[in-house]
């Protein structure tokens, strides 16, 4: 199984770069003391940080992330990105919720690098994992079931047979979400604008791959995909 990126991709975002991190033979678990630290920790650093709901937007990250959305012609007033919109739930003064160790581990992360994180189960995965454009029209599953269709030139993650996340990063599928039986998974943090440095990408690859041997343990890789150096790599 691969991780691939269209050329068409390629072509539009030249810096893009995704980090990676792939598991395999782990125990996902509801709930657990660990976890919920890293939690409440990454929760009380947010709030005692710079940013708050009045800066938000003049966070570079946040900032870059709702330029990409608008390039493929997304308004993000409309649909906000995905890091933007937990960490705005936070500031509010709610908490993380809770879903399970591995979805709840990498919440945290997202709080505290403001990147965009998400992730499928690998077994339900069919054939290689794709990153392109949509022609519009193909149909969806999103998380909690139903039907939508995707936009023409939307970027999305699809399989073999099916689209996996609109938007870029804005909503999975619900046929391969991270559930309490997935026992191998890969997780993407993407960074398509030059605005994110790299150094700043592969802090939060490594933080992820450290917080998620913590809660989760299990077999773990990471990995740093940079589309100026290649456009698939393997994920096994």
């Amino acid at each position: 199984m691969k991780l691939k990126i269209h050329k068409d991709v390629v072509k539009e975002y030249p810096h893009l770069r995704i980090g990676v991190v792939v598991a395999n033979d782990v125990e996902n678990k509801p709930e657990g003391s660990e976890v919920e630290e890293l939690k409440r920790s990454a929760e009380r650093r947010l709030r005692s940080g710079k940013w708050g709901i009045e800066n938000i937007l003049e966070h570079p990250y946040i900032a870059a992330w709702r330029e990409t959305y608008r390039s493929f012609g997304v308004k993000p007033k409309d649909y906000m990105p995905t890091a933007e919109s937990i960490i705005r739930r936070v500031l509010k003064g709610n908490s993380l919720p809770k879903i399970s160790t591995v979805v709840d581990a990498y919440l945290a992360v997202e709080l505290d690098h403001f990147l965009p994180i998400g992730g499928y189960d690998l077994d339900l995965v069919d054939g290689d994992i794709l990153l392109r454009f949509s022609d519009g029209g193909e149909n969806f599953t999103p998380l909690g079931g139903g039907h939508k269709a995707t936009k023409a030139g939307e970027v999305v993650y699809s399989d073999d047979s099916r689209v996996l996340t609109v938007r870029w990063n804005y909503l999975d599928s619900d046929e391969t979400k991270i559930t309490l039986d997935t026992k191998n998974f890969v997780l993407c943090i993407e960074a398509a604008d030059p605005a994110i440095p790299d150094g700043a990408l592969e802090s939060a690859t490594s933080a992820l791959h450290n917080a998620l041997q913590l809660v989760c343990p299990g077999r773990y890789s990471s990995f740093v995909a940079n589309v100026q150096n290649a456009q698939e790599w393997d994920l096994q």
